[in-house]
């Protein structure tokens, strides 16, 4: 072979071998590094909730023994590092805390290249980014308000929180209320909604002041509990009182047949006064039958039958007696009276026995104390002749003093005899114990 065909040869190998490198350089390409496409929560993220896994997206397949609690972490304030868990799925990572997060708090993620594919390659950087929780719930109102007073004692005590809660968490350990000196007051602790209500298992005390508490151990749904107890206070309704009473205590000359009666601060439940609560008691203790009604403010009880005269009686209105709350009386009420001694007649004319009276006299008795005019008339006051023959006439009234006039000139030298009946009664009801009854005898006919 000549030079000349040598040297095409080694001309051709020179080209065929820079092509092939040529070719060789087009085909190699740079590995693409693996990045982080999205996270839970967001960048920035606001009100995430306390109990929630935060977790990566990748853009390839990772290698699972690079993804741990060393390439991915959280840090609270201060940087302080949060407990939890790594798992890995699919392309994704999650890193779960193993206690609640903190309320309203930044929190700062982050995966290092120490994260890798499966080939080896590794974040180009460390992946950082941020959220804050959500504030923790509040208590926002409550039934009865703070420092609430005249308070129905049968009322249901409620609390209404921000945000749902845990209804496990609301029961009688973290809704409690309390009485005078601490005590607790027993009831059933029910949640709906965003409410919690505390229903007594008893009516509250009149005039007291309760202290209704939410404590901490109430949480969300998201386990997260209120950031202190929180306390409110109010007072119940003072009970109900007797502000009158009739006949008033003490009297002495109420009426024998008067209606005992009571009046009431304020409307009271109609089932509760009655002949228990109700009570009128004679000479000895002795119960005094009647019956109780009850109409507006004011309990009635209407003996069965006059009241005995000039005896002393005790009137009591128990702490049976309720409102329409429950609420009672703070004691029981109690008043005494004493009937009024009988009216008599102090005098009449003609006197009782008299002779010679004139045919035309009227005939007239004076009371011991002012009477009622109305129950003096002619069946009350009556003048009669012989053979008990009534003797007609008009009756008056004036001052102490009720008059007969007959219609005509009555016999000489006869008989007659005034009657007054119980009838006659005082301005207060009380009658004459007894019939009053005198004679007197005509002047004799002239001779």
């Amino acid at each position: 072979m000549g030079k000349s065909e040598c040297w095409k040869i080694s001309l051709a190998l020179f080209a065929l071998t820079g092509l092939v490198a040529g070719c060789s350089r087009e085909q190699v390409t740079s590995p693409e590094l693996p990045t982080v496409i999205a996270t839970t929560p967001a960048n920035g993220a606001n009100g995430v909730v306390t109990n929630t896994t935060v977790s990566v997206g990748f853009s390839s397949v990772m290698n699972p023994s690079t993804i741990n609690t060393t390439t991915f972490t959280l840090t609270g304030p201060s940087g302080s590092p949060v407990a939890g868990a790594v798992r890995y799925a699919g392309t994704t990572a999650m890193f779960t805390p193993t206690d609640t997060l903190a309320t309203n708090t930044r929190y700062v993620a982050t995966i290092t290249t120490g994260a890798q594919d499966p080939g080896g390659l590794a974040l180009a950087a460390n992946f950082v980014w941020n959220f804050t929780t959500a504030p923790p719930a509040t208590v926002i109102s409550t039934i009865p308000a703070n420092g609430a007073t005249a308070v129905a004692v049968n009322t249901e005590i409620s609390a209404t929180f921000s945000e749902a809660m845990n209804p496990a968490t609301i029961n009688a350990a973290t809704f409690t209320l309390t009485g005078p000196g601490a005590r607790t007051v027993t009831g059933t602790v029910t949640y709906a909604g965003t409410s919690a209500t505390f229903t007594p298992t008893a009516t509250l005390a009149a005039g007291t002041l309760y202290m209704a508490t939410i404590t901490t151990g109430a949480t969300d749904s998201a386990g997260a509990a209120l950031a202190a107890n929180f306390v409110w206070t109010f007072t119940t309704a003072a009970p109900p009182t007797v502000i009158s009473a009739v006949p008033v205590n003490g009297a002495l000359t109420a009426s024998v047949n008067t209606p005992i009666s009571a009046m009431f601060s304020r409307a009271m439940n109609p089932v509760t006064i009655n002949a228990t609560t109700f009570t009128l008691t004679g000479p000895g203790a002795a119960p005094v039958s009647g019956i109780v009604t009850y109409a507006g403010t004011t309990a009635t009880l209407t003996p069965l039958a006059p009241l005995a005269t000039g005896a002393a009686y005790t009137a009591t209105i128990t702490t049976g007696a309720k409102d329409p709350t429950g609420a009672a009386l703070a004691a029981n009420f109690v008043w005494t009276f004493t009937a009024a001694v009988p009216p008599t007649v102090v005098s009449t004319v003609p006197t009782n026995g008299a002779t010679s009276v004139a045919v035309n006299a009227a005939v007239s008795a004076t009371f011991s104390e002012i009477m009622d005019p109305a129950t003096l008339t002619a069946a009350t006051f009556t003048l009669t002749g012989p053979g008990a023959t009534p003797v007609s006439g008009t009756v008056s009234y004036a001052g102490t003093t009720a008059t007969f006039t007959p219609t005509a000139v009555l016999a000489t030298g006869t008989l007659y005899m005034a009657t007054i009946t119980t009838g006659a009664k005082t301005l207060a009801g009380t009658g004459l114990a007894v019939n009053f009854v005198w004679t007197y005898t005509t002047v004799g006919a002239p001779t």
